[in-house]
Formats: C-alpha cells, sequence, structure tokens
C-alpha cells in the first residue's frame, strides 16, 4: 500500500520511504523500508477521540510499540483477493478516515473529530 504524499517534496526517497507499507508475516501493517529495525503502524488507546470511535495512525519502530503495550495496538491488515479491497483493523475499528489531514480508524464517521475529508 502507498499513502499518496502531495506536496513539493512528495516524490523525494525520503518521503516515500514514509509512505510505503506492507503487511508483515504476522498480519500487522508496517513500513515497507524500515530505517531502523521494523516500523510499526499503531494505534494509542490512551489517545482516543471523544467517545472512542476514532484513533489516529501512528507509526514507530515495532520495540517502542510493543513496550507500550497494552495502550498501544497495533494495526492488522490483510488484502481480500476475492475483492481486491486491503483492509485496516484493530479492535472494534475497521474505517478508514482521512480527517484535517491525518488518517484514523474509526467505528464511527469521524464526527468527533471534526471535517472529514473522504471515508476510503
Amino acid at each position: 500500500m502507498v499513502w499518496t504524499p502531495v506536496g513539493p517534496a512528495a516524490d523525494t526517497p525520503a518521503v516515500v520511504m514514509r509512505t510505503t507499507f506492507i503487511v508483515n508475516s504476522a498480519g500487522f501493517l508496517e513500513l515497507a523500508t524500515p530505517v531502523d529495525g521494523d516500523v510499526a503502524v499503531y494505534i494509542d488507546l490512551a489517545n482516543l477521540r471523544s467517545n472512542g470511535q476514532s484513533a489516529r495512525l501512528l507509526i514507530d519502530d515495532a520495540a517502542t510499540v510493543d513496550a507500550g503495550a497494552p495502550n498501544f495496538v497495533r494495526v492488522n491488515a490483510c488484502i481480500d483477493f476475492d475483492s481486491g479491497y486491503f483492509i485496516l483493523e484493530t479492535p472494534g475499528r475497521d474505517r478508514v478516515l482521512n480527517c484535517n489531514g491525518n488518517a484514523y480508524l474509526s467505528s464511527g464517521t469521524g464526527t468527533e473529530i471534526g471535517i472529514c475529508d473522504s471515508l476510503f
């Protein structure tokens, strides 16, 4: 999966490295080209918005994410080969929202965050 960056530096190697993701052998989303060790995608349950529906997607090295358990929850990912859909989820959240320029996993519509540009 490639999160398409925009702007003047969008195609620089440093930006491309931080926006290309894979599903690892354990079924978790992580950066395709880790800088120093695996870089995991996670949500921080301690920082849920309002009623707990939406959590911002974050990235950090896997050791830090694992050390932050149980508040840090890795994002599960899979490809549905029948439909072609790329699916992201954490317990209770399976909608990817683009809200105010940030990606969130949500069980709702993102109204508790503010105006959402799109639901992927």
